[in-house]
């Protein structure tokens, strides 16, 4: 498929039907090459090198065409597939910086259309990742802020459909990391209240739907009895 598109934006350089269907070539070859998100062969360098080719003609066609909030969109998920490859390559920094054009893309595609559950969505993944890519740095505060930005998406999500399990966990994960990000800076007692939050959401899910639970739970419910033995060893000392 991609050398035939290839073919195809030689002979038809203006076509945006031809490139865009070539970048979303290059994203498929891609994430099969090497995306560990999804299977694939494990070359890492070689699904960098399709990504950009495809970040270059996302970049071009919204040049071309500013006001598209489709092909800013694509574009943001180029940036996102690429943070997730250079995270796989060891380049955290790169991955951070990958990561914060992707979600500069979102956040002004929700300032457009506030009420897109598909742009509120995209953004929440990225800042979730970018929050973890942070903590590896040692980057606390800054992840601390991402995860209280991802928890607002998620809220917003889950608050717009409350039938929606997909939602519904996404927000429990949420609480989760931020009570992780709190025990990691110390903060014990308001880590408590983050994991307690993640296992009602979960609960909830559960009682709605007594054959799924949630990934999420056991880690919360780890987590939730560390922090509370560690908030007593300190109200102990006091």
């Amino acid at each position: 498929a991609v050398q035939l598109l290839e073919k195809l934006a030689v002979a038809q350089p203006a076509s945006v039907p031809v490139r865009q269907s070539l970048q979303f070539s290059y994203n498929l070859l891609g994430d099969v090459t090497g995306n560990n998100e999804t299977p694939n062969l494990g070359d890492a360098k070689g699904a960098m090198d399709l990504f950009q080719k495809a970040r270059i003609i996302g970049e071009q066609l919204v040049a071309e065409n500013p006001a598209s909030r489709d092909l800013r969109s694509f574009l943001g998920a180029d940036y996102g597939r690429i943070a997730v490859i250079q995270q796989a390559l060891g380049n955290n920094e790169g991955s951070a910086a990958a990561f914060h054009q992707a979600i500069g893309v979102y956040e002004q595609l929700m300032r457009e259309e506030p009420l897109s559950v598909m742009y509120r969505r995209g953004a929440a993944i990225e800042y979730r990742s970018l929050s973890l890519v942070l903590i590896r740095m040692g980057n606390l505060e800054e992840a601390q802020k991402c995860g209280d930005r991802l928890a607002q998406l998620f809220q917003q999500l889950a608050n717009d459909d409350p039938a929606n399990t997909e939602a519904q966990e996404a927000l429990g994960d949420s609480y989760w990391s931020q009570g992780y990000l709190r025990a990691k800076t110390n903060d014990q007692a308001k880590a408590l209240k983050y994991y307690d939050a993640a296992i009602a959401v979960y609960i909830s899910v559960t009682a709605k739907h007594p054959g799924n639970t949630p990934n999420g739970l056991r880690t919360a419910y780890q987590l939730d009895r560390k922090s509370t033995r560690l908030n007593s060893s300190h109200a102990n000392i006091s």
